[in-house]
Formats: structure tokens, sequence, C-alpha cells
């Protein structure tokens, strides 16, 4: 809740008044602008009736607050927050600032790139002196040196630098640095995350999905999606959907669609399935009781790791309507001309909202070239997967035979109810993504994934190449042993990628990569 003052409100009165709410046992802030004074309550406002608020001398009204994160929301703090970089740059209100510069800082080339880039209007420089990598064996940039490199050309300059912080123990060394990043991959380090909140510079966070989700007010709920009443037990009143994979990573485990999207349709929310490496070749969700499909179009349906892209696919069968879960389709938006988009669009409500709204604010549109290319993709589709298939299943038994191999983890090889689901659901086949425990321990894994030639050591999967990676060190690193072990992932986990490429040639290589391992 928030109380808005008349212009006319002395410093006295505000002062009553902050007092007579803390009396209540609420917190306030007062954020006090050029027009216009704001106090925002904080904390359980039913104590407070608005309406009395509202009839105070000073108030001009009384308005509630729905969203989360108070503190920070623009109707507590209406005016611009200006944020001062240093060099007279500044961030914030009518200020527009353009950060560019190198990926990485990896050598005396910094300065003339800087100058570069100031020249093509930059006003802020970037460059990494350290690396997050997803292989632990990738260049990781130049550290202290590097940092060096960049308040060097900073002074030359007059610019103000960014770079990104990797480990709370550098802090010292980011002493000249005008304002610290935060990469992705660091947002659940916590320990890092809390030291960043004390240090009085500019913080910039690039937030990971789980982050932003909770941002927006919304939580995610995982569970083992191998049986499917465990969704179910952890539906709550405020539960606004299901998610699952047709094909788990990195794993590929198989999920029953049909049971699962019962239980999300007797609650009256949608079902969203992720089926980026089951390809609508193999299998389409929809048929199963899926509401939307989700692909990451940069796997199977590019097919060469070239272009980022995703695709959405609307069933147009869940009724928004049915309940007031869904406001942003149901109710008006006032955004366009206070539209109801179930009334006006029907069963495309969902798939015009995401089109309308989500391009819109956030700019989600892939160029036109890149939309060539997964076209180009998307035309040989059904002919690189079946050969895909083909060859991971020859992979498959070639290795739950090899003496080296401790475990194959392919739904093919499954027994009781996963290998039924994997019958039923995958008459084709499946699954050219999977991985086996190698004998031997992490070092063993890397160095095997290292001695392959044919294999690409990548952490992208569906190439029409053969890919490799550790996951326990790369693509799953941020997870502790134990939330690891609970995604069926150990340290002598190998995962693999299987391409198009003549079975002969892949069996040959995986077999060479044994042999400098044994």
């Amino acid at each position: 809740m928030i109380a808005i003052l008349k212009q006319s409100a002395s410093d006295e009165a505000v002062s009553h008044i902050v007092n007579w709410i803390e009396k209540k046992g609420l917190k306030t802030d007062v954020s006090r602008g050029e027009n216009e004074t704001i106090i925002g309550l904080v904390g359980d406002t039913t104590k407070i009736d608005p309406f009395l608020l509202e009839s105070m001398d000073v108030v001009e009204r009384v308005q509630r607050v729905s969203e989360p994160f108070k503190r920070a929301n623009r109707k507590f703090h209406p005016e611009d927050s200006i944020i001062d970089c240093g060099h007279g740059v500044k961030i914030g209100g009518d200020q527009f600032q353009v950060i560019a510069g190198p990926c990485s800082v990896e050598g005396e080339n910094l300065i003339r790139i800087a100058r570069r880039v100031k020249a093509a209007g930059a006003t802020m420089l970037r460059g990494g002196a350290y690396k997050p990598r997803t292989s632990p064996y990738a260049y990781q940039g130049m550290g202290p040196a590097g940092l060096d490199l960049l308040c060097e050309a900073s002074a030359e300059l007059d610019m103000p630098i960014v770079t990104e912080i990797m480990d709370v123990r550098h802090l010292d060394l980011f002493e000249d640095v005008d304002l610290i990043q935060v990469g992705a991959r660091n947002m659940q380090n916590y320990d890092l995350l809390k030291e960043m909140g004390s240090v009085k510079k500019p913080i910039l966070l690039k937030r990971g999905l789980a982050n932003t989700l909770k941002e927006q007010g919304l939580g995610t709920t995982f569970v083992d999606p191998s049986e499917p009443e465990n969704f179910e037990k952890a539906i709550q009143p405020n539960t606004k959907l299901l998610y699952a994979e047709t094909l788990g990573n990195p794993n590929s485990d198989v999920i029953d669609l049909e049971a699962i999207a019962a239980i999300a349709h007797k609650h009256g929310i949608p079902f969203i399935v992720d089926s980026t490496f089951a390809t609508p070749y193999l299998i389409r969700p929809i048929e199963h009781g899926a509401d939307i499909v989700v692909h990451s179009a940069t796997k199977f349906i590019g097919g060469h790791g070239t272009v980022m892209g995703g695709v959405v696919v609307d069933s147009g069968k869940f009724d928004w309507a049915q309940n007031d879960k869904f406001p942003g389709l149901s109710k008006p938006n006032p955004s366009y001309h206070g539209v109801v988009f179930t009334e006006a669009c029907g069963n495309l409500a969902y798939i015009l909202k995401l089109r309308t709204t989500l391009m819109r604010d956030q700019g989600a549109t892939i160029s036109p070239f890149n939309s060539f290319l997964l076209l180009q993709g998307l035309e040989t589709l059904s002919l690189r997967v079946e050969r895909h298939v083909e060859n991971a299943l020859k992979v498959v038994n070639f290795l739950k035979n090899h003496p080296q191999v401790e475990r194959v983890n392919h739904p093919s090889l499954a027994t009781g109810k996963q290998k039924e689901l994997y019958d039923k659901y995958f008459k084709k086949g499946a699954a050219s993504i999977f991985t086996f425990e190698i004998k031997g321990d992490a070092e063993t894994a890397k160095k095997f994934t290292e001695s392959l030639k044919l294999f690409s050591l990548l952490a992208n999967v569906a190439d029409v190449k053969s890919l490799v990676i550790h996951p326990a060190s790369t693509t799953h690193s941020q997870l502790s042993e134990e939330e690891l072990l609970s995604c069926g992932i150990k340290p002598n986990t190998v995962r693999l990628s299987i391409g198009t490429e003549h079975i002969d040639d892949i069996i040959a290589d995986l077999q060479q990569g044994f042999d400098a391992v044994k």
C-alpha cells in the first residue's frame, strides 16, 4: 500500500503520518520527489484502514500495491533512479548509455579496440578480464593483467569500465572498476552476491531464469517426473502450470505425457512440454495432452549449432478463461485499449498475447537471416533425426557390452514402466542424446572426452556432428554433489550427442577414446 501526499504536505505532517503508521506495526519507506511525496507501507497492511488513512488532510489518495519487491517498486519510487558510474557517465532518467567492448581481454590490442569503441559512440568500456567458460579447459581470461589493461584504457579515454567478477576473493582487485558485472553463472553464488550487496559500486546483474522468475513473483517446485503423482502432490492453490521434457537432459528419461496432462487439466492449469530432444519427427506432444510445446531451435531444428532461436507451438485447446489464474489473457489489457485476449482471439489468445506483448516489450524477435537458416535446417529434419536415432541405437549396443563401461543411461535399455513408456511414445526409436558411466573417476571421464577426435568437445547437442561433454564439470557444474546425483549425474558420467557420421567411424573414435584411458 502507498499513501500519496498532497503537495502542501509539510515535513511535520509527513513525520506525523509515518509515526502513526509505524505504531501500527508496519515499516515505512518515504520517497520525496519534485512534485509529490509518497509513503510506502511495508508489512501487514490489513492493520491499516485505507479509508481512514485517505481521510487525513494531507493525503491525496491511497493505493494498494500487489506487485512483488515493493521497496524497489516503481510505485514506491516514482522518481527515476540515477546511477553515477564515474567519468561523468550516469545511468537512469533520460541518460542513455552504450556499453561495448571485447568479450575477453586478450592483450595490448584492448587499447586499440577501446579507441574504436569510443569513436563508434560507446560511453562505457566492457571487457572480460576473467572469463567463465562451459569447459574448464578453455581460456579463462588474463586475470589481474587484464584488469590493468582495462584501467589503462579507462585512463586514456576517460571512460568507465565494466568487467565480470568470478570470485569473492578477487574483490580487492576490482577497486578501480567502475561497474562490476555478476554473470548468470554466478547468480546462485550467494556468498558472492551477499558481498556485492555491501560494495559501494554499481553492480550489473546478468540474471538467470530462476532468478528472473523470482523477480517476477514466480517460483518453481522441482519433482521427480518419473512418477506422475509427484506433480499432483506439488500442486498448490497458486500453481500456474506444469512443465516437463519429453526426453530429459542429460539421460533422456521418458515421462508419461498423458498422465501428467490429465493431472494438469484436472487442476485447471496448462501442461507445457519442452520437446527439443525428441523433435516433432519422433513425437507430437499435443496429441498426448500437451497444451503448449517449446523447442530450442538451436538444436535439431537448426542442426548445426549456428543459430540461437526458439519455437513455441500453441495447441489452442486450453481454456484460459476457466478460472482467475490468467488475468493477462482473460481480463482487459490496458496496453491494447482494454482488449480481452480470450474474447477477441478465441483459441489464439495465448500465442497472440505472446507475440504482441512479449515481442513489443522484450524484443524477442529473431533476425530474418537466422530464420532462413533455421528453415533450411527444418527441411532436412526428418532425414537427419532418422540417421541420428539409427546411429545412437548402434552406439548404445556397442557401449552396453563394453568392458570399460559401468552403465548406459538410455531409455531403450530401461525396464518396467520406463520401457513401456518408451515403446508407447517413441515408436520410431529415440534419444540420440544420452549418457554412460565410464569405469574410473572424474579424471578418467575428462581424459576420455579430450581423447576423442571425431567427436567435438562442446556443450551443445543435436548437431549433425557427434558431440561429447563431461556434465559434472561443465553444463551442470553449478550443482552440488547431492544435486548432481539427484539428476543422475556422477563424476564419471559422459554425455554423448550422436551425429550423422558413418557408424563405423563413430564407434572407432569411441574405442580409441577408451584405449586412451586404459
